[in-house]
Formats: C-alpha cells, structure tokens, sequence
C-alpha cells in the first residue's frame, strides 16, 4: 500500500492489506518521537527490570506514560460492509541508541523494519500493528 497519514500529531503508515485464511489483514506503522521513548525509558527502565515488586499504582502510571502503549481502532468498509478488527498483534522497534547500555533490539522487530523498508538507523522509535477480521 505505501499509504502515509497524520493523526493524533503522529505520523502512521499502511506499508500492507492482504488477505489470508483468517481474513483481512491491514498492517500499520506509527512514528513515535524518539525524544518521549527516551524519557520514557529514563524514567521507567529500572522499574521495567523489576516488573514483579511493582505498585498496581505504579503499573497503572508507566502504562499510562508509555508512548508506545498505542491505543488504535479502525473501522474498514469493503462494498458497503463494514469490516471491525477482531484480533491483533503489534510489536516495537526502538533504535539502540535510545535503549540503556547492553540492551538490544529484538531480532524480530528489526526483520519487521527490514521487510518494510523503513531505516532502522533513523531516530523515530516505530510501533507496528497488524489487525485481522476473522
């Protein structure tokens, strides 16, 4: 597809739609300001490492801090019929620069960022999502 948009100050992307046994699938990438992924991990890091001896309290305000926690619906129509996300998946890239030192992106993001051809050098900080109906 290679169709680009702005919504909510954010810059997203549609690198793909196809179809497959369990429906539709519509691919989208958003650019998240590397400067808010970076103070985010500033701030949270450590608390990330120790995940189990954090406050319900303290959970609640990282989730609500993190500018990767994206929280997007769409609504697709095909000839008239109105097509809703069923199920879904996502996964973020974060240049290595941004992560504390040691910390290495997951393989699996960087062959995501690979098959679209986006530049993992680049500064923003992407978050992909893909939607199905079925």
């Amino acid at each position: 597809m290679n169709k680009s948009f702005s919504w909510d100050n954010e810059i997203w992307h549609i690198p793909a739609v196809y179809s497959c046994s369990k429906g539709l699938v519509v691919d989208f990438c958003v650019e998240i300001d590397p400067e808010k992924v970076k103070s985010f991990i500033d701030k949270w890091y450590f608390t990330l490492e120790n995940d189990y001896r954090i406050s319900r309290e303290m959970r609640e305000e990282m989730e609500k801090e993190n500018p990767m926690d994206v929280d997007f619906h769409f609504q697709l129509q095909i000839n008239g019929k109105k097509i809703a996300a069923k199920h879904g998946s996502s996964i973020s890239w974060i240049p290595e620069k941004y992560l504390p030192d040691g910390v290495k992106s997951e393989r699996e993001s960087k062959e995501i960022i690979k098959h679209y051809g986006l530049d993992e050098a680049s500064d923003p900080s992407w978050f992909e999502v893909s939607l199905i109906d079925g």
